[in-house]
Parts: structure tokens; sequence; C-alpha cells
């Protein structure tokens, strides 16, 4: 930093041939500027400028160091530059990651019109329902369903998640309707591979306390879609949330199970990185989803 100084003294002496002049732009004492000089010139091993009383002369290698440190200075001022318009402008890379069952149902015609509204902004989505790191692997923003592991991120709602027990009409008539939490150990039960809980065990609330069952079933998937389509083909019982199949419950190719045993759920979130000096394509995109999402969603409705 004080080389960068120096040179900055230095130049903008030079280009107002008067050290007080330099000072007063500057804000600093001409003692101060004389001394900054003075102290490149000796690191360099060479005078810069030829001092009289009434004059300031550039030697031969001052006008060297003087061009060279225009360049360097106004590359400076192009790089601050850029990054204040980068905080103040949606523009850049905006690296977003996000689970594909809830950004194809709900978000992908909101976010072409987003893409449309911020030309400058380049989106790069990876649809994936595995908590990804933020810092190590580059992301600016998370969209995150369930509990939210403790970590330094900053976590903002967008929306409730319920989840719902169901199952086709046609599976119910094969093999019966489970009237309690307990008696879905006889069915199959179709697994969701990336949310631990339910791996571990479903969640239920019985007579007010906290209840897990362990479900069986040969049938296990990574993706709610496809928990949903191995259901419509009456293959078993699933644990999913509601923006997934709240159309196929209000139609009735799916039935609600157990609505009554189901605990408090959890939510949907926006999350990054800090909201200290948040840079304007993470700010716009956060106003975009909390504009976008409901506090009380149409899926809860079915």
């Amino acid at each position: 930093m004080a080389k960068f100084e120096e040179m900055q003294a230095f130049v903008k002496t030079v280009e107002t041939a008067s050290l007080s002049e330099a000072a007063r732009e500057l804000n600093v004492s001409p003692s101060a500027i004389s001394k900054q000089i003075k102290n490149l010139e000796n690191r360099l091993g060479a005078r810069l400028i030829q001092r009289t009383t009434r004059t300031l002369a550039l030697t031969e290698p001052g006008k060297s160091f003087y061009q060279q440190s225009v360049t360097i200075i106004t590359q400076m001022d192009r790089a601050e530059t850029s990054v204040h318009e980068l905080q103040d402008e949606p523009q850049g890379t905006l690296r977003i990651s996000a689970s594909a069952d809830f950004s194809r149902l709900h978000l992908s015609s909101a976010i072409a019109n987003f893409a449309k509204q911020y030309p400058r902004l380049r989106l790069e989505w990876n649809f994936t329902d595995r908590t990804i790191d933020l810092i190590t692997e580059n992301y600016d923003v998370a969209i995150r369903i369930g509990a939210l592991p403790d970590s330094t991120m900053i976590a903002h709602k967008l929306s409730p998640c319920r989840h719902v027990v169901c199952a086709s009409p046609q599976y119910l008539k094969d093999n019966g309707s489970p009237a309690v939490p307990d008696e879905l150990r006889e069915h199959e039960c179709i697994g969701y591979e990336y949310r631990m809980d339910t791996r571990l065990g479903w969640r239920f609330e019985v007579d007010k306390r906290p209840q897990t069952v362990h479900v069986n079933g040969r049938l296990r998937a990574n993706t709610g879609w496809m928990i949903r389509e191995l259901m419509l083909a009456h293959l078993g019982i699933g644990l999913v949330p509601t923006f997934m199949v709240a159309d196929d419950l209000r139609a009735g190719k799916l039935v609600a199970l157990l609505d009554n045993y189901l605990r408090a759920d959890t939510a949907i979130y926006v999350v990054y990185m800090s909201r200290a000096h948040i840079s304007a394509k993470v700010r716009v995109f956060i106003d975009f989803l909390v504009d976008h999402c409901n506090p009380e969603p149409e899926w809860d409705k079915y």
C-alpha cells in the first residue's frame, strides 16, 4: 500500500506541477507528499523530479516511471470501477444450486422472466437435491428444502414445505390403507435417497409425542418426481412434499394418508454467504424469489 501511495503522490505532483496542489487533491500535507516522493526516489535509487523554487521537471528515469505509473493507476481505477458496477448493477455470472423438482414445477417459467429482466446476467443452474457447499463449490446462492445444518450461511425462508404420505387408490385397494403410522411397516414404502431424516425413518406425532417409523420397501429414488411416478404406477406409499403432488391429490390420482399424524414440517429457503457487501446479482435474485414464493402456497390446498 505504501508503494502505491508513493506512486500516487508522484503522479499527482507531476500532473499538477505543484507539491501543494498535489497535497490538496490527495488530502494530505505538502510535507507528506515531499516525504513520499523522497522515499520513492531512495527506494528506486534514482532522482525522478528536479526541483527548483519555481518549477518541477521530470528526469529521464522520472519520465519512464511516470508513464508506467499512470498505466498502473488507471488499471487500478478500472478494477475498482468494475467492482462498484457489479455491486450496483446486476451483471456477471450468477451460479445457483436448487432442487430439481421444485425448480421444474414452480420456478421454471418465472426464471425465464428473470433472465429477460436482467440481460447482463449469465445464469448457471445446478439442479440437485444434494446439499452443496457454496464456498468450495463456488455457488452464489442455493435453494434448499428441509432442515439446514449449522453454518455461517444466511438463510431466508421463502415458503413453508409440508410433506404428505400418499399412495394411489389402486395400491390402497390391493393392499389396504394404514390407519396409524405403525401400520406402514407392513406396506411397500418408497424411500427418498437425499433426505436423511426419511432414510432413518418417517417421523410422525402420535398422542402429541414424536414417533419414528422405520419403513420397508424395495424401491428407492433420489428425486421426488421419481417417487411420484412409482406411486402413480401403484407400486407403494411415498412421503413427498405437497408441492410435488398437490395436483394429483386434487385429481384423485393419489390419496393422502395419516395427515393427522404428520408433524409440523420445514420450509424452503434461499441460502447465501453474507449480508455484508451483497452483490447486486444476488440481491435481485433473492428479491425475485421472495416476490415469487407465497407464504401460504397453493400447493398446500388439496
